[in-house]
């Protein structure tokens, strides 16, 4: 009560609508009652208690109360439109509302019936379209709208969030066939019995045009207008069966009017043309009319006339442009898109690509189902002519360049007409993945990421034959970031992987959705490419690949990290001549030739610690230990081998070649990978996150108590967690000693030989077992006192120089914490 009093809690509307709101999507039961009834408490419960009945509007506890439920609903609408946001808000929205329904059972029309009577008032007043609001609250009325304007703070997020919920409530009811179960909410039935005027649907949209066509609105107001006019259409689309058929015929008419005149915006276009359906229909259904043609033909009619508008406007554009004359690009970029709405009138998921007949089917949610008006083949040639980034000269002339945003739409408008005919998908699937090839020119972010999003539904409709360019597709999780850097890069200039972040970002959503659907596999390097994601150089990128990889992916195979995590040392550090990359890049091929790469990947050695680190704190012990098996099998006792690719790293440069005369020659590019293999091997060793079992000294203090307490109760689950911990770390000592040591004896005499580099590595891992298995490692050796003496003599040496090291950086503030403990060790 004391902070509705003090008003001016727009932080407190946003984060509750971005915050809490959406907890009614959560998995846990009670966090979900709990934003429900939070819901209830300071979004529903105002709007009807205070908006219902005549109250005392001076009193500044009930007004800010009553305002921050439509600030909050304006916050969800808002929110919910801006450029990247997900729909997450409006869908809890929607969510919150079947729950406030469901949980009052047969008796929610104590709540739906005065909950639209308050949002039909605010609607109606909001817009001053005038009567619909003598309800006793005039004076509330007076109070709001003293300014008599239309952009008055309040009354904007009055009329937004009103519209906003009235935009749920009638989408939150059943939408399909036999949902219609007593008892449940019903949309058009609770409409009906709140006795509401249906006649302000057709008021509101032609206010709201009128607003936003109005030369004095503010960019800010004019973004708001055009969200509540979308949902005022969407409304309408809905409650269409409720409109009066002369206000239903002119309504129609003004629409199909501005479709043809492309005078809607983009953001409108769709959910006009799904209000025009819904209007048709009504008209078609009145008895009166007599009218001869059903809502197929009806609609048939006046989706041809728009496509022939389409066509002329794109014609005149390609012309004019072709010529090298200025042409306005915003009617064109509206005609471009509604073609591509209008293909998709009647389209079900389910239908028959290969026939392009019209097909009527009964449908309660879709009158239209089924469907087809195809565009004429010269309108197909058009939008196709878009897509270059040049039009084709006329007369000789030379033409201007294609807008950008022209280009984008002619893609995602061309992938419309590609999901109803199979055919010209066919032709058209080599033109969408050269847009994608990244050793064409650089392309415009926005066109990129609108032909990989079509690429992907296409795939979903067309697995079979999208499957060959997984590889193009594959190769946008990098977009922007495989050209090497120039030698001097302009601090001014524009990052390309920086503005290529949304393509990457869409391409993590999109192959990750592919994969959870089963449309396409693990073909190839693609693992590695998401791996290489999640330490992407954008950290909103890098948080997503974490996120869906770590998360659903994880889920749907469990075992990911640890079947590629030797083969991701080779691939990572892009170690072509070994045969576990061949290997690797082989995986899911199946004699199709198609496969995933990773050509052009450059990733620093911190950006490869942080895969590891990743992938290993995934892993359960079990799991650890058999990639410590694997990793000094295959990487340290491959080194080993005379015919490895890995024994150059250890052997000595030749005589009279130093490393920085040797080259970039083939030999020395293997023997700098081979290094940083068999680098990276020794460090993932060495790191902590590849430890099994507990590693605190005093985890042992309590051992005694808890095998007498399971000696005299019965093992707990915690106690029987410690008993499996110890015994394997007892195994992974047994390994490390028994395998693992005699390997890194022998690599020791060599590198000595050989003066490498990688003598401090292995050192360094020397170290860390012989501090946690001194007496083993004595005992391993103890046939062989010379070398023990040795390896004890050189370990003390390698400590005194590494103490020595560190009193020198103590001054310069060195991190202690486990992570930077790491990396000093990697560094």
């Amino acid at each position: 009560k004391n902070q509705y009093s003090r008003g001016g809690v727009s932080l407190l509307d946003s984060a509750f609508a971005e915050a809490v709101l959406p907890l009614v999507l959560d998995a846990e039961t009670t966090c979900v009652s709990k934003a429900v009834d939070l819901f209830s408490e300071i979004v529903l419960d105002p709007i009807i208690e205070i908006g219902g009945r005549t109250t005392d509007w001076n009193i500044d506890y009930q007004k800010n109360r009553y305002m921050t439920a439509w600030r909050v609903l304006a916050r969800i609408s808002e929110a919910s439109n801006e450029s990247g946001a997900s729909k997450g808000g409006t869908r809890a929205l929607k969510v919150a509302l079947t729950k406030v329904f469901e949980d009052a059972g047969t008796s929610h029309g104590n709540v739906s019936k005065p909950l639209l009577k308050e949002v039909h008032r605010v609607a109606v007043s909001s817009l001053e379209l005038g009567g619909s609001s003598s309800n006793g609250t005039d004076d509330m009325n007076e109070t709001l709208t003293d300014s008599s304007s239309l952009f008055n703070s309040d009354i904007e997020s009055q009329r937004v969030g009103a519209w906003c919920l009235l935009d749920a409530l009638t989408d939150c009811g059943p939408q399909k066939k036999g949902m219609q179960q007593s008892g449940r909410f019903d949309p058009i039935k609770a409409f009906k019995s709140s006795s509401c005027d249906s006649e302000f649907l057709a008021l509101s949209w032609e206010k709201l045009h009128q607003m936003s066509s109005s030369p004095d609105i503010s960019q800010q107001s004019l973004s708001t207008t055009i969200i509540t006019s979308r949902q005022c259409l969407q409304v309408m689309s809905r409650l269409g069966s409720m409109v009066a058929v002369l206000a239903a015929s002119h309504s129609a008419s003004s629409l199909k009017n501005l479709l043809a005149s492309f005078d809607l915006p983009n953001d409108l276009i769709g959910s006009g043309i799904s209000a025009l359906i819904a209007l048709s229909k009504r008209i078609c259904d009145d008895g009166d009319a007599k009218a001869e043609k059903d809502v197929h033909d009806a609609c048939s009619q006046w989706i041809a006339e728009l496509y022939a508008s389409c066509e002329a406007k794109l014609e005149s554009f390609v012309k004019k442009t072709g010529q090298g004359l200025k042409y306005e690009s915003s009617e064109v970029e509206r005609a471009i898109f509604t073609a591509g709405e209008l293909s998709l009138v009647g389209f079900a998921t389910d239908e028959d690509a290969s026939n392009v007949k019209s097909k009527k089917e009964e449908s309660n949610e879709d009158p239209v189902r089924g469907l087809r008006v195809r565009p004429s083949s010269r309108l197909i040639s058009l939008i196709q002519l878009v897509l270059p980034s040049r039009l084709p000269p006329v007369d000789g002339a030379t033409p201007l360049p294609t807008p950008q945003t022209a280009r984008a739409l002619g893609f995602v408008s061309l992938g419309k007409l590609c999901l109803r005919d199979e055919r010209l998908a066919k032709d058209c699937l080599n033109i969408l993945a050269r847009e994608l090839n990244q050793e064409t020119d650089v392309n415009d972010p926005s066109v990129q990421s609108n032909v990989l999003l079509v690429l992907g539904d296409l795939c979903i409709k067309y697995t079979n034959l999208v499957d060959k360019f997984l590889p193009v597709m594959a190769s946008c999780l990098q977009s922007g970031c495989n050209a090497p850097l120039p030698s001097s890069v302009s601090i001014m200039g524009p990052d390309p992987c920086k503005d290529s972040s949304i393509v990457r970002k869409h391409a993590v959503l999109l192959l990750s959705s592919l994969i959870l659907q089963d449309y396409i596999k693990w073909r190839g390097l693609l693992v590695h490419r998401f791996l290489a994601a999640c330490v992407d150089d954008d950290v909103e990128v890098a948080h997503l690949a974490q996120t869906t990889l770590c998360g659903p992916l994880l889920s749907k195979q469990p075992n990911i990290f640890f079947n590629n995590f030797v083969e991701a040392l080779f691939v990572l550090n892009n170690c072509t001549a070994h045969k576990i990359y061949a290997t690797a890049k082989a995986n899911g091929e199946s004699g199709s030739g198609i496969s995933v790469s990773f050509e052009g990947i450059r990733l620093s050695k911190r950006q490869r610690m942080g895969v590891y680190r990743m992938m290993l704190s995934h892993m359960s012990d079990e799991e650890k230990i058999g990639i410590t098996a694997r990793l000094a099998k295959e990487v340290l006792a491959g080194a080993l081998e005379m015919d490895s690719d890995l024994r150059l790293c250890l052997e000595p440069l030749p005589q009279g070649q130093t490393p920085a005369r040797s080259g970039p020659t083939p030999e020395a590019r293997r023997r700098e990978k081979a290094f940083a293999v068999v680098s990276d091997c020794l460090a993932i060793l060495t790191s902590p996150s590849a430890r099994v079992g507990r590693t605190s000294t005093t985890a042992n203090d309590g051992d005694d108590m808890e095998e007498a307490s399971a000696v005299t109760n019965g093992p707990s689950a915690a106690q029987l967690s410690a008993v499996r911990g110890r015994l394997l770390n007892k195994i992974s000592k047994k390994h490390l000693i028994d395998t693992v040591v005699p390997i890194l004896c022998r690599m020791k005499q060599i590198l000595e030989k050989s003066r490498s580099p990688l003598l401090k590595n292995l050192m360094l891992f020397f170290v860390e077992i012989y501090k946690t298995s001194k007496a083993e490692v004595k005992e391993l050796l103890a046939s062989d006192p010379t070398s023990l003496a040795e390896i004890e003599f050189d370990l003390k040496q390698f400590e005194r120089s590494r103490r020595g090291a560190a009193n020198e950086d103590e001054g310069q503030g060195a991190d202690d914490t486990e992570e930077g403990k790491e990396e000093a060790a990697e560094e």
